[in-house]
C-alpha cells in the first residue's frame, strides 16, 4: 500500500513538473506573441500617426500656395506696378523673401534667384505649383503668373535654411516623437526641432535597418512603421509621403511614449498567467488524487452552462450595439441631410456628401455584422379599405394617358362591364401596382400601344381581380425573365443604357402583390412586346356592374373640350392669394373675378402671416416655392401662431406629380391646384372650401363647345388669322393663353403685357443667379418661368424650364452628375426666353 502510494505521490510530483515545464513554454510563448501583438499595434498607430501629420503638412503646403496664388492673382490684374502688390503682402520678417521672376530667370521685383538650382522654380515656369529646397540655401515655393492663358511671371517665396526647423518643423506625442521633412531622395530638408535626433543618431546601423525596411513596406502604402532596438533605446521610426509635392514625413518616436499603460496591460495579462498556472497546478493535483468521475461530470455541465451563458450574453451584447450604434448613425446621417439641403458653400457640401457616404458604409457593415438587425428591412402594412373601381381606373389612367401621349404610344383600356362598382382592399397598393407596370410598359415601348386589361372572376363574396398590361416594346430574353424581379437588378443594361432606374420598380411590384396575396406572370417576345398579368384576391361591397367604361371615359374626354361656366357667386366670401410673382397674382384674381369674392393678394409668406393677424379668410391660395419662406413654412408659422383657424389653405405648386397631394396634406394644408390653373379645379375647390351661407347659385352652368367653326369666344378672333405677323407665331400657342385666360381676349392681353413687363427682370436674375452658381435661387426662378410662360401660351418655353427644374432639384438633392445638364441647358434657356419675350411684345402688338 505504501508502495502504491508512494508511486501515485511520484507520479503526482512528475506530472506536476512536466505540466509547470510545459505551462513555463507556453508562458513564455505567449509573453513573446504578446509583446509582438503590441509592437504591430503600436506600429499601426504610428503608421496612422503618420498620415496624419503628412495630412497637417500638406495643409501647411497648400496654404502657402495658396497665399501665392492670390497674389500672383494681384499681381496679374496689377502688370504695370507688380512692386505695390508685393509691399502689401511681403512680410516683415529676417530670412524670408518675396519676388517676381521674369520668363528669362531675371527678377522683376524682389531678391534675384538662381533657377538653375531650383528644379521647382522651373516648373513653375510651365505652368505648375511646385516646391524646391537646395542644401544649405532653404526651400523655395513658387507659382506661375498669368496674363490671360499664357505664363507671364513666376512668384516665388523663399524660406532661409536657418528659419526652416523654427517655422516648418514638427513634433509629436507630446514633444517627445520628433519630425522631420525629406525631399525624394530623402535627403533632408527641415532638420528635427531636437537636434539630439540628428547626425550620428540618424546615421545608426539599426535605424538605416529600419529605414530600409520601411522603404520595402511602401512599395504597396503611402506610409508605413516599423520598431527598431539600438546603442540609445527603443524606437518607433515611420516614413510618409506627402501627396502631390514631392516631400516626405520623417518620424523618431521613443517607444516609452507609446507602451506607456499597454505594457502595464501585458505584465497584468502574464501575472494573471501565472495565476491560472498555479491555480491549474493545484486542480491538477486534486483531479490526480481524488480522480473522481462526478467532478469530472460537473466540471463538463459547468463548461457547458458557461458557454451556453457566454453566447447569451454575447447576443444580448450586439443586439445592444445595434441599436446603441444605428442610434447615433441615424442621428448622424439625418443631421447631415439637413446640412446638404441648406448649406450653400460648396466645401460644406462636399464636406457633407464625404459625411453622407461612410455613415451609409458604416451602417451597411453594422448590418452586415449584426444579421438579425436587418428586421428593419421589408416593414409593408396592408391598409385595407371600400373603394370605387371606377375612380381607381381613372386615377391609372389619368397618371399613364399623359406620359404615354407624349411618347407618341396608344394608350388602349379594356374593362370588364361586368366589374363590381365596389370592392374592398388597399387601393393605394393596387394603384401603386397599376402605375408602376404601366409606366415600366411606356418607358420600354418606343412605337405601337400599350393596353391595359381589367376584369375579375367571381368566388362567392369575393373576387379576384385579374390585371394585364401588354406592350409592343423591346421585350425581355427567356434568359432574363427569372431576374425581373430581384432586388437592383436591370436585365439587358447594354441595350437599355440609356433609360434611368435603379431596377427596384418590379422587385417593389412583387412584394406588393405578394403582400396582398396575389401573384404576377409575365410572358415576353423579345424585341416584340411583353405581357405583365397580376391577380389580386378582394373583396365585393357593391355587386352592382360598373358598366362601360370605354364609353364614361370617351365623354368625359368630350366635355373637356368645352369651358365651363361659373354656376355661383359669393360676394361675401374672403379669398387671400399669396404668391411671389406678380403675373400668378393677376391670373388668380382674374379666375376668381367671376364669383364677385373679395379678393386680396400679397407677394410673400410675411406679408400672409401680417394679414391674417389682422383678417380672417374663408380660403387662402398659398403658392409653395417663394424665396425666403416658402408656402411650407408659412403654413407652419400659421398653425404655431394659431392663425389657422377656420381658413381654409390650398397648396399652389407647378408640380402635379404623383403623390405630390399626400406630400401637401401631410404637411397641414386642406388641398392644392396645379399651376397652371384649371377653372373647373377652382371651381370644384371654392363649392367646396367657400361656407355654404356665403354662396348664392346662378343660373345653372353650361358647356360652350369651343370646337365648332361657327362657334365664337371672346378670344377666337386672334386665333383665326387676319394677318401674317399672327400666322408667324411659333413660340406661344394662343389656344393655350385663351385657355388659362377663361376664354377672355381682354385678360389674355393683360397676361400678355404682365409677362412682358417681367420678363427682362426675370431674365437679369436667371442670369445672374446661373454666374454665381447660386443654384438653389436658380431653379425657384425658372419654376416661376415654367408656371407664367405656361399661362400665356409659351409651351416649348415651358416644358425647357420644366425640364431645367427637374434636373435641378435633383441637383440640389445630392445628385452632381445633373450639374452638367443645368450647364448645358442655360443658353438654351435664355434664347428660347428671349423669343418668346419678343413675340408676347408683338402679340400685343396686334390684339
Amino acid at each position: 500500500m505504501k508502495n502504491r502510494k508512494r508511486f501515485v505521490n511520484l507520479r503526482t510530483v512528475l506530472s506536476m513538473v512536466a505540466l509547470l515545464g510545459v505551462m513555463i513554454v507556453v508562458g513564455s510563448l505567449l509573453g513573446m506573441k504578446l509583446n509582438q501583438i503590441l509592437i504591430e499595434h503600436m506600429e499601426k498607430q504610428v503608421t496612422e500617426q503618420s498620415k496624419l501629420l503628412s495630412e497637417q503638412i500638406e495643409q501647411v503646403i497648400e496654404i502657402q500656395f495658396v497665399q501665392l496664388s492670390n497674389i500672383a492673382s494681384a499681381v496679374e490684374k496689377n502688370e504695370n506696378n507688380p512692386e505695390a502688390v508685393l509691399q502689401t503682402v511681403m512680410q516683415e520678417r529676417e530670412g524670408v523673401s518675396v519676388g517676381v521672376l521674369k520668363l528669362d530667370g531675371s527678377v522683376l521685383v524682389g531678391m534675384p534667384l538662381d533657377i538653375t538650382k531650383y528644379d521647382g522654380v522651373k516648373s513653375s515656369f510651365r505652368g505648375e505649383e511646385a516646391v524646391s529646397y537646395v542644401a544649405g540655401e532653404g526651400m523655395t515655393f513658387s507659382v506661375p503668373v498669368y496674363r490671360g492663358e499664357n505664363i507671364k511671371y513666376v512668384l516665388y517665396k523663399k524660406y532661409d535654411e536657418e528659419i526652416l526647423a523654427d517655422t516648418f518643423g514638427r513634433d509629436c506625442y507630446d514633444g517627445e516623437g520628433q519630425v522631420l521633412w525629406a525631399n525624394k531622395n530623402f535627403e533632408v530638408v527641415i532638420p528635427f526641432v531636437d537636434s539630439s535626433y540628428s547626425g550620428d543618431f540618424l546615421h545608426q546601423p539599426e535605424l538605416q535597418e529600419g529605414f530600409k525596411t520601411i522603404k520595402d513596406k511602401m512599395e504597396l502604402s503611402t506610409a508605413a512603421s516599423t520598431f527598431v532596438k539600438c546603442d540609445k533605446g527603443r524606437y518607433f521610426v515611420f516614413v510618409s509621403e506627402v501627396e502631390n509635392y514631392g516631400v516626405y514625413t520623417v518620424g523618431i518616436i521613443p517607444d516609452n511614449a507609446l507602451s506607456d499603460g499597454i505594457t502595464y496591460i501585458t505584465t497584468l495579462v502574464l501575472w494573471v498567467f501565472g495565476l491560472l498556472l498555479v491555480l491549474f497546478v493545484i486542480i491538477t493535483v486534486y483531479m490526480f488524487i481524488a480522480a473522481e468521475k462526478a467532478k469530472e461530470s460537473d466540471e463538463l455541465r459547468e463548461a457547458k452552462e458557461e458557454a451556453e451563458n457566454a453566447n447569451k450574453a454575447k447576443s444580448q451584447f450586439l443586439a445592444n450595439m445595434s441599436h446603441e450604434i444605428r442610434t447615433p448613425i441615424h442621428g448622424i446621417m439625418g443631421m447631415n441631410e439637413m446640412v446638404l439641403r441648406e448649406a450653400q458653400d460648396e466645401n460644406v457640401r462636399g464636406y457633407a456628401k464625404n459625411i453622407k457616404h461612410a455613415s451609409e458604409n458604416l451602417l451597411e457593415i453594422i448590418n452586415g455584422i449584426l444579421d438579425f438587425s436587418k428586421i428593419e428591412a421589408g416593414r409593408i402594412e396592408i391598409e385595407e379599405g371600400a373603394y370605387l373601381v371606377r375612380g381607381l381606373l381613372n386615377d391609372v389612367v389619368n397618371m399613364v394617358a399623359p406620359i404615354a401621349s407624349k411618347k407618341g404610344l396608344e394608350f388602349e383600356v379594356n374593362v370588364d362591364e361586368n366589374l363590381p362598382a365596389e370592392l374592398y382592399g388597399d387601393v393605394g397598393k393596387i394603384r401603386q401596382v397599376m402605375v408602376n407596370l404601366l409606366n415600366n410598359a411606356v418607358k420600354y415601348t418606343n412605337e405601337g400601344k400599350v393596353t391595359l386589361t381589367v376584369r375579375g372572376n367571381l368566388v362567392n363574396d369575393n373576387i379576384n381581380l385579374k390585371i394585364k398590361i401588354k406592350d409592343t416594346g423591346i421585350g425581355i430574353k427567356e434568359e432574363n425573365i427569372e431576374k425581373l424581379f430581384a432586388d437592383f437588378e436591370r436585365v439587358d443594361t447594354e441595350k437599355n443604357k440609356d433609360i434611368e432606374g435603379t431596377g427596384l420598380g418590379l422587385a417593389i411590384v412583387n412584394r406588393l402583390i405578394q403582400y396582398m396575396g396575389g401573384r404576377i406572370k409575365v410572358t415576353s417576345e423579345y424585341g416584340k412586346g411583353s405581357t405583365f398579368s397580376v391577380c389580386v384576391p378582394q373583396k365585393i361591397i357593391d355587386r352592382r356592374a360598373i358598366g362601360d367604361y370605354k364609353m364614361a371615359l370617351e365623354a368625359v374626354e368630350i366635355s373637356e373640350e368645352g369651358i365651363r361656366t361659373a354656376g355661383f357667386v359669393a360676394p361675401t366670401a374672403k379669398i387671400l392669394v399669396v404668391d411671389d410673382h406678380e403675373m400668378n397674382l393677376l391670373v388668380l384674381k382674374n379666375l376668381l373675378k367671376e364669383s364677385k369674392a373679395q379678393v386680396t393678394t400679397c407677394g410673400s409668406g410675411k406679408e400672409c402671416i401680417e394679414l391674417m393677424i389682422k383678417n380672417s379668410y374663408d380660403v387662402v391660395f398659398l403658392d409653395h416655392m417663394m424665396p425666403e419662406m416658402d408656402g411650407i413654412e408659412t403654413l407652419e408659422q400659421l398653425i404655431k401662431k394659431n392663425l389657422k383657424k377656420d381658413s381654409k389653405i390650398v397648396a399652389l405648386t407647378a408640380n402635379a406629380i404623383v403623390g405630390v397631394k399626400e406630400m401637401y396634406l401631410s404637411k397641414g394644408f386642406d388641398d392644392y391646384l396645379s399651376k397652371p390653373i384649371d377653372t373647373r379645379n377652382l371651381e370644384k375647390l371654392l363649392l367646396r372650401f367657400i361656407p355654404e351661407s356665403k354662396l348664392k347659385e346662378m343660373d345653372a352652368p353650361k358647356l360652350v363647345n369651343n370646337n365648332k367653326k361657327e362657334s365664337k369666344s371672346d378670344g377666337t378672333d386672334i386665333i383665326q388669322g387676319k394677318n401674317e405677323a399672327e400666322q408667324s407665331m411659333s413660340y406661344i400657342n394662343q389656344f393655350t393663353g385663351l385657355k388659362y385666360s377663361s376664354e377672355s381676349k381682354e385678360m389674355y392681353k393683360s397676361f400678355l403685357q404682365i409677362y412682358c413687363d417681367f420678363a427682362q427682370d426675370k431674365i437679369e436674375k436667371l442670369t445672374n443667379t446661373y454666374e454665381c452658381k447660386q443654384w438653389q435661387d436658380y431653379v425657384t426662378y425658372v419654376h416661376s418661368v415654367k408656371s407664367t410662360s405656361l399661362n400665356i401660351g409659351g409651351e416649348k418655353l415651358s416644358k425647357l424650364a420644366a425640364d431645367i427644374e427637374e434636373q435641378g432639384m435633383k441637383y440640389l438633392d445630392g445628385d452632381e452628375s445633373k450639374l452638367d445638364y443645368l450647364l448645358n441647358s442655360h443658353d438654351k434657356l435664355m434664347e428660347l426666353y428671349q423669343a418668346t419675350y419678343e413675340e408676347a411684345l408683338e402679340l400685343i402688338k396686334i390684339m
